[in-house]
């Protein structure tokens, strides 16, 4: 005969801490824990990004995410995220903070890599080819005769045009001011 199982027995099975349940206003996120906090819209309390404690098995996000009052008891479980910058965008992106977090940020100009090279053909110079690589490893190879500032600034034109197909060239011309400000 089967055992009657109670949401508690299956939470211990499965290695839930029921602590961590949206339902639970009794837990308190551990001052230690913390990576950022940001104060909620409403201004009742704080978007808490934390450390998550991980224990064997499959690979899991790091990050937890949580509403909490200004006395850091957590009122609702927003969940997991694999890093504490998208857990900030997510927080933003759906309007529990203040302002949107625009890819432009997300960006960091220092990060994209420019090299050049010369293709030969015998002893001759054939043509000068520049590289931009971007930070999420995207390459993208220029032929044409052109400076590395400008061929960075059209890399990371290509780079958004391919990431936002729908937006028009002037709108992706900001973006790119804005990441290489």
């Amino acid at each position: 005969m089967k055992k009657n199982r109670t949401v508690n027995d299956l939470l211990e099975q499965y290695g839930f801490d029921r602590n961590l349940l949206s339902e639970s206003k009794t837990t308190k996120v551990s001052k230690e824990s913390i990576i950022k906090k940001l104060p909620l819209k409403s201004g009742k309390g704080f978007f808490v990004i934390a450390k998550r404690s991980v224990k064997g098995g499959k690979p899991q996000d790091a990050i937890s995410m949580f509403e909490t009052d200004k006395s850091f008891k957590v009122t609702k479980d927003w969940g997991s995220h694999p890093s504490a910058k998208g857990a900030e965008g997510f927080a933003r992106n759906n309007g529990l903070v203040e302002g949107k977090l625009s890819e432009t940020k997300l960006v960091d100009a220092s990060k994209i890599k420019v090299t050049t090279a010369m293709l030969y053909a015998g002893k001759n110079k054939i043509r000068k080819t520049t590289k931009v690589i971007m930070p999420d490893g995207l390459e993208i190879t220029f032929m044409d005769k052109m400076s590395n500032k400008e061929a960075k600034k059209q890399g990371v034109y290509q780079w958004l045009r391919s990431r936002h197909p729908s937006k028009k060239p002037s709108e992706l011309d900001i973006m790119v001011d804005e990441i290489l400000a």
